[in-house]
């Protein structure tokens, strides 16, 4: 059996092991992830249709087990896969600001990095005991990838994103020659629209921190866009995207300018590759955060009304709370148990009036 059989084999037992996974989210109407993917889906890629949505939800949740399975690595073709990539063609920008994405092959990123010989600092969301924990982590997946480059002497080291000290430690790592690795494309909250720059994205407004395009301009420092893909045969590319330089321009200008090449960039990725992206769980933070307003009908309610869902109606759980959504507009209701329980059972006679206007008023009940 050959190295590509193998990983077919992985891939295929993996999916076996997302479907139960899926199935038992159904089942358990633990469904908010899924529904906030499925509403920014509608948002960004209208195009999709909402059964699409569970495709993508599924390969997204594929590629996320497979990044955490050493063993998965063993069956790639490395030189096929950093064929685009060599130090002599990076070491002219170096150190620099690496600006990765959430694509499938996450844990792949370390492989171009361990095999040019590059010193890393690694960006985190985590801090104090957690950041100690995420940095044991990506030891032991630096020591994994030293087992194919036993040479390499590469370092990569976490730096938390709530440290007030950070732009200093960045300059400090740049100044040992590090290259600083920054993942622009998540938050953990909804960002501050006055702390960012508005570019457009997949035909919508977006607003995203300033941070890394500045840091870039002050520390003199390009941004080297770094994808990873995997192919049709499930073996990882990684990809060097068109570097941006910080040259000959104005603050408010570079902001603006590199910020939106930055997601002009990841767009051109996700025309072949949206259903490689976890993106999709988090864009809506990069927005207001406001509702999309929809005028649904509500219905002159009578004896004679057949009620049903819309069909991009999702019931789920949450803290032990309930709720539904309309996945198109991202309208979400809290319920409780007993409502939610009469709409899981589709008992939509047994709501009141004042209840069923709420529900049509709001797209989750349609005739």
């Amino acid at each position: 059996m050959n190295i590509v059989e193998i990983r077919k084999q992985v891939v295929e037992f993996v999916e076996e092991q997302v479907d139960k996974i899926v199935h038992e989210e159904k089942a358990k109407y633990k469904l908010l992830h899924f529904a906030t993917m499925s509403h920014n889906l509608f948002n960004f890629m209208p195009k999709l249709s909402g059964s699409e949505h569970w495709s993508i939800y599924k390969r997204i949740l594929r590629d996320r087990i497979l990044s955490m399975n050493n063993d998965y690595f063993l069956t790639f073709n490395y030189q096929a896969m950093m064929r685009n990539l060599s130090k002599e063609s990076l070491s002219p920008y170096l150190p620099a600001i690496i600006a990765s994405f959430h694509f499938g092959d996450r844990t792949g990123y370390f492989f171009p990095i361990i095999r040019e010989n590059l010193n890393v600092a690694l960006l985190s969301g985590y801090a104090g005991e957690g950041l100690m924990k995420k940095q044991e982590e990506t030891d032991k997946q630096v020591a994994f990838t030293k087992r194919f480059y036993p040479q390499s002497t590469t370092k990569i080291e976490l730096l938390s994103y709530t440290s007030k000290t950070l732009f200093f430690d960045m300059i400090k790592k740049i100044n040992e020659g590090y290259s600083i690795m920054w993942f622009p494309d998540w938050t953990d909250k909804y960002v501050n629209p006055e702390e960012c720059v508005e570019v457009s994205f997949l035909g919508r407004q977006i607003y995203i921190p300033k941070g890394l395009a500045l840091f870039s301009l002050m520390s003199k420092r390009p941004i080297i866009p770094l994808f990873s893909f995997y192919d049709e045969e499930m073996q990882p590319e990684c990809v060097i995207g068109d570097i941006i330089q910080p040259t000959g321009t104005m603050l408010k200008e570079y902001i603006v300018t590199a910020t939106q090449k930055l997601y002009e960039q990841l767009e051109n990725n996700l025309a072949q590759y949206y259903d490689h992206w976890e993106g999709w769980f988090n864009i809506h933070r990069f927005t207001t955060g406001k509702e999309t307003v929809y005028d649904y009908a509500i219905p002159e309610l009578n004896h004679k009304n057949v009620h049903k869902y819309n069909i991009n109606t999702c019931l789920f759980n949450f803290n032990n709370n309930h709720f539904v959504m309309n996945r198109v507009s991202g309208k979400i209701i809290e319920l409780d148990a007993d409502m939610f329980d009469k709409l899981q059972q589709k008992q939509f006679d047994t709501l009141p009036n004042d209840d069923l206007r709420v529900l049509y008023r709001n797209g989750i009940l349609v005739e």
